[in-house]
């Protein structure tokens, strides 16, 4: 009995060492070279009163005619992606949008907007992210390289299993 006892001990020590170092690893590859998007109400405002910053190259995801989000990349960034299409936002572009999509909808409910900065995993301002619904929770920001990286398109709890990447 005694050495039954002190094999279970060995077996569950080593399982427990294993189990941290699978830990370890997965948190550490998790951890990788990922952005984040970090409310901003000055971004927020820019969109909304048709003032968006200069030197960005702006691209939308959704339908056409109401998209779910915008985001401005950073003319010295470069977007990976084939969910985001580019668009040239223009005021009147703008206004029909949030006429259409990001405005009051007919039964009365007013869209929660949200406005962000797209921060690379350093802290680097690279872009710019608006949408009409809290998408932060399913957006992901990876960097490829220095001035490459993809930006998740806006998800909802369903559809959460896409993978961008």
């Amino acid at each position: 009995m005694n050495i039954f006892n002190r094999l279970r001990v060995i077996f569950s020590t080593r399982l427990l060492l294993f189990s941290l170092l699978i830990t370890v690893a997965f948190i550490a590859s998790c951890s990788g070279n990922y952005g984040r998007l970090v409310y901003n109400d000055n971004v927020k405002k820019a969109f909304e009163t048709y003032q968006l910053p200069p030197n960005h190259t702006y691209y939308y995801s959704g339908p056409d005619a109401l998209p779910d989000a915008v985001i401005g990349i950073r003319n010295e960034y470069r977007l990976e992606s084939k969910f985001w299409k580019p668009v040239e936002p223009t005021q009147k572009l703008l206004k029909n949008w949030f006429e259409w999509r990001w405005g009051q909808s007919r039964d009365g409910f007013n869209f929660e907007r949200n406005g962000q900065d797209i921060l690379a995993p350093d802290g680097r301002q690279i872009g710019v992210w608006y949408a009409v619904k809290n998408w932060k929770e399913w957006a992901t920001v990876k960097m490829i390289n220095d001035k490459t990286f993809v930006v998740s398109p806006p998800l909802s709890k369903q559809k959460s299993s896409r993978k961008e990447i």
